[in-house]
């Protein structure tokens, strides 16, 4: 398990610790590992499902369909930021619809490659307390090139809920 989170850019190994000299709890050193702030601050949902891995400018979605989750710590309205650009490829329109808990919140097609930036108010009634689900899907995928085998869609700079009771692996927000 070291030798996994010491190549994951999400942990920092501070110290590791003999075993105890004598008879103790535990044969084995313990290691203490320091959880580092998400790559890409502005994606606080959790990635689960048909994602890249996180890169200094964000992340991309892989395929046409990907999932993500918040934890609210309150039931209260909350507000969902996207950024996102499409896979740009000759003749082929790129679109993304966002759905939370299951209800169709946002859908943007693309007429060019420019990004997209919105904010989407969730009321109260649409947030849970507790897990919140979002799925995004996309138009197509494609190969973005230069020997590049991925499947990617949509690249996400931001994908930020808002709200005073909205938590994510790295803290309160």
């Amino acid at each position: 398990m070291l030798a996994d989170a010491e190549q994951s850019p999400a942990f920092r190994l501070v110290q590791c610790f003999p075993p105890p000299a004598g008879p103790g709890p535990w044969p084995d050193p313990i290691c203490v590992l320091e959880l580092l702030p998400p790559v890409a601050s502005q994606i606080n949902v959790v990635l689960e499902e048909g994602w890249s891995g996180e890169e200094s400018w964000g992340v991309w979605m892989q395929d046409t369909e990907a999932s993500a989750f918040w934890i609210a710590a309150e039931n209260e309205a909350q507000r969902l930021h996207v950024a996102a650009f499409p896979l740009c490829v000759a003749g082929q329109p790129q679109a993304v619809a966002l759905e939370v808990n299951g209800v169709a919140v946002a859908e943007h097609r693309w007429a060019d490659c420019e990004p997209w930036q919105t904010a989407i108010d969730l009321p109260n009634s649409l947030v849970r307390l507790g897990r919140n689900d979002l799925r995004l899907h996309s138009a197509f995928a494609g190969s973005p090139g230069d020997g590049d085998p991925r499947l990617l869609s949509v690249g996400f700079t931001q994908l930020l809920v808002e709200g005073t009771g909205t938590y994510w692996p790295g803290g309160p927000r």
